[in-house]
């Protein structure tokens, strides 16, 4: 019978330690993927804003350009109802 007693009580203690075990390497899993998480997550902002920066530009010169072009554009029409001949 005491034999039985001290099988029981080893098995407990080793349940435990097992379970104690386990928490910690889900712990420390947990920590890693959150690092993980935090440092993608930092990544990918970096590249939205970095995206967003270059279509800014675009958007900017196009405007420019279009700008440009209607200007001298209306300055062609202007010339006409001017009676002014067309450069060639």
């Amino acid at each position: 019978m005491k034999a039985a007693g001290t099988d029981t009580k080893d098995a407990t203690k080793d349940t435990g330690h097992a379970i104690a075990t386990g928490s910690k390497k889900t712990a420390t899993g947990t920590k890693k993927v959150y690092h993980k998480s935090v440092s993608g997550t930092k990544k990918a902002a970096d590249k939205t804003a970095d995206g967003t920066k270059t279509v800014g530009k675009d958007i900017g010169h196009g405007t420019k350009v279009a700008a440009k072009d209607t200007a001298h554009g209306t300055e062609k029409v202007g010339d006409k109802i001017a009676g002014k001949p067309t450069p060639q």
